[in-house]
């Protein structure tokens, strides 16, 4: 399990690595609707750097490369590994603003490459926020995906 959740770190860092101060920082300097089109725009902005680098596909690659340790760790083989790395679908991970009423849930802190970073899980499943780097970047989560996400909290 922890090899999922290494991997899942190693996407969040090299997100964040990659878009920096694109990323999503939920300051709340401005007041209501301009505020939100600020959120939506950084997330636009962070979305398309993400898709012109390529990043989700390495992501993919770094779980095929890790998929006998995945399976070690998880139990998980076959048909069986192939649905859950399916169901994490990696490319259907979009960047975006963090609902105002969102309450964290978890903090779970690692290293990936030599650089510390941590994911935060709230009480709304749908979302997960990444720091790395001083900056964050929260993500929406797709919904096959979510059912791992309380997970996390045995990689502590």
């Amino acid at each position: 399990m922890k090899k999922v959740l290494g991997a899942l770190l190693a996407l969040a860092v090299i997100v964040v690595g990659a878009t920096g101060v694109l990323a999503l920082s939920g300051s709340g300097a401005l007041p209501g609707p301009l505020s939100n089109a600020v959120e939506g725009a950084k997330a636009t902005a962070t979305n398309a750097a993400i898709d012109a680098s390529g990043l989700k596909d390495r992501v993919k690659d770094v779980i095929q490369a890790n998929r006998d340790g995945i399976a070690a760790a998880t139990g998980l083989y076959g048909d069986e590994l192939d649905a859950a790395i399916d169901d994490l679908a990696i490319d259907s991970w979009k960047a975006a603003p963090l609902p105002g009423d969102a309450q964290p849930v978890s903090t779970l802190d690692g290293v990936y490459a030599g650089i510390e970073g941590s994911i935060t899980t709230y009480d709304d499943p749908g979302y997960i926020t990444v720091s790395a780097y001083g900056q964050n970047v929260t993500f929406a989560v797709p919904e096959s995906a979510q059912a791992y996400l309380p997970y996390l909290a045995l990689a502590q």
